[in-house]
């Protein structure tokens, strides 16, 4: 009877967490699906397919980076568009390296969070208002607030 309910109550936490999960990935998708009509980018869809998701971000950092001339001079050279879904394969499997690989999972981790907050650091700059950029960035680390702080940056703009 025990393990009867506690199974009940781990499926139906299970569910939630699972439909939670499933509309932050659309309300991200749909975000960067946004922000990628407005950019003109091709294949805008792409931001709803997990993997080509990133690369949706990297080509929009892409777009962007070159109004940061300061950031530009590091970046210039790198394509975001591959480098960040790269990096994402990278990182799954450096785990499995012995003895170095947590920690270089660790680092490449750590790298495409810090990209992540630099493509919603290079959309508010664009698309927010002055005073706006960096509490938004600063907000966007929260996983659901990102993308909401999108939408409400590009409300008024039409692709």
């Amino acid at each position: 009877m025990f393990d009867m309910i506690s199974f009940t109550v781990f499926s139906v936490f299970a569910l939630f967490t699972s439909l939670i999960s499933l509309a932050v990935f659309l309300l991200n998708g749909y975000a960067f699906y946004k922000i990628s009509k407005l950019r003109f980018l091709p294949y805008p869809w792409f931001t709803f397919i997990p993997f080509l998701s990133l690369y949706m971000q990297g080509l929009i950092a892409d777009s962007l980076k070159y109004r940061h001339p300061a950031l530009n001079a590091y970046l210039s050279e790198i394509p975001l568009a591959y480098a960040l879904p790269f990096a994402a394969v990278i990182n799954n499997f450096t785990g499995f390296i012995p003895l170095i690989g947590g920690m270089v999972s660790l680092v490449l981790g750590l790298l495409l969070w810090a990209a992540q907050v630099m493509v919603y650091y290079f959309i508010f700059s664009q698309y927010a208002e002055e005073g706006q950029v960096l509490p938004f960035t600063l907000l966007s680390i929260i996983p659901l607030v990102g993308p909401i702080l999108i939408l409400y940056s590009v409300r008024d703009r039409r692709a």
